[in-house]
């Protein structure tokens, strides 16, 4: 039977979460028999992707899908322009399929609807569950994670659904480390995806301001399975009913290697430490030095990809002019790597970046995204050697 989800996307991200998820379908139909049989009935959305498909399927893609941030399966939708309605149609649900007898939370949004206290939604919903609770007792905790409803009032339709992810999917489970100004992993999965399929498939990368490694751990782990974490479906009381057998693959099994430098101690430590923790599930080679960019002489290493997300103004103070500095870090780069490409973050207002020599900038379906980090606005651009 069908099943509809909403997979939460950092808006600017839809049209690559899309792409992934599509690019992974097939794969995913390798080693699941009997799921990911058929194509997916998908719609792209502002901040996210409707989803019809079979429920298991649905709840897998938590392990294998890194550009989004979160996956809800819809629930129950019906009408209700107060607060009677709304309690007595969310009490008669059967809630025993998804929630065990942990707290459970609500979150809500509201619009154009006489139901418009987000508050008193919230606060009538928990106390039908509880009232519900009468009738159908909940089964007993099992696992530590989140339990969650998102109602969505739209013009007195309300929609309720349940998340199946849990902590956020950026969350992965190995990351203990952060630095200043960090960059999240949906979006570095996003960027590094991006730049894999404008220039094809690459088995290195580097990153020359690496910060916590962020743009490396999500390179190396793009087609591995998330297994460093527990998901929220796994914790549903139908959960061994719908998946008896749960078993998690990779999608693709390539040696491959990352190279991080930075000038800062502080974050070359997060960076090791991170990359330890992954290096526990996953095979691959490491170079991690210590290295300020503007003083790199020429490199040994060449024609490689080359992602990286410099300081941003706003949050780090940099001397000069923020476009003149961009054109710094891009013209260094060339320098000292002759890459074979290079993926940039940057601010929105960064303009008039030139290229140097044989490279032209990447403009296709992927690339380039404008998007937030945050609440900043940015953009990250690819830069090609041709």
């Amino acid at each position: 039977m069908s099943v509809e989800f909403f997979l939460i996307i950092t808006p600017g991200l839809e049209s690559i979460a899309r792409e992934e998820l599509l690019e992974k379908w097939p794969k995913l139909s390798k080693v699941y028999a009997g799921l990911f049989q058929a194509t997916p009935s998908l719609k792209v959305e502002k901040g996210g992707l409707t989803l019809h498909c079979a429920e298991a399927e649905g709840w897998l893609l938590n392990a294998y899908l890194k550009i989004p941030s979160r996956i809800l399966q819809r629930f129950e939708s019906f009408r209700a322009s107060d607060v009677p309605k709304l309690y007595e149609k969310t009490r008669r649900l059967e809630w025993t399929r998804f929630f065990r007898e942990d707290e459970i939370k609500v979150e809500s949004s509201t619009h154009a609807s006489r139901l418009s206290m987000k508050d008193q939604i919230e606060d009538v919903i928990l106390s039908a569950l509880r009232d519900a609770r009468e009738h159908q007792p909940f089964r007993k905790s099992l696992l530590k994670v989140p339990q969650t409803i998102f109602a969505r009032i739209v013009d007195d339709h309300v929609q309720l659904s349940i998340d199946t992810s849990g902590e956020p999917l950026y969350q992965r489970g190995y990351k203990t480390k952060t630095v200043e100004a960090p960059l999240r992993e949906t979006l570095a999965s996003a960027f590094v995806y991006a730049s894999l399929k404008s220039i094809g498939e690459s088995s290195y990368i580097l990153d020359p301001m690496c910060g916590s490694g962020t743009f490396l751990t999500e390179f190396i782990g793009f087609n591995i399975a998330t297994r460093t974490r527990t998901f929220a479906f796994q914790n549903f009381p139908c959960f061994a009913k719908i998946l008896p057998t749960y078993k998690l693959y990779d999608l693709k099994s390539t040696q491959l290697k990352v190279y991080g430098f930075d000038q800062d101690e502080d974050s070359l430590e997060a960076t090791r430490e991170n990359l330890a923790i992954l290096k526990k599930k996953i095979n691959f080679e490491i170079e991690i030095q210590k290295q300020d960019l503007f003083a790199a002489t020429k490199s040994d290493i060449q024609d490689t990809l080359i992602l990286v997300n410099p300081p941003f103004g706003k949050r780090i103070e940099i001397s000069g002019g923020v476009s003149k500095y961009y054109q710094s870090v891009i013209d260094t780069l060339i320098d000292v790597y002759q890459p074979k490409a290079i993926g940039i973050l940057c601010p929105s207002e960064v303009r008039g970046l030139v290229t140097r020599g044989h490279y032209e900038w990447v403009k296709n379906s992927s690339v380039p995204i404008s998007t937030t980090t945050g609440g900043l606005e940015v953009k990250f651009e690819l830069l090609r050697k041709v």
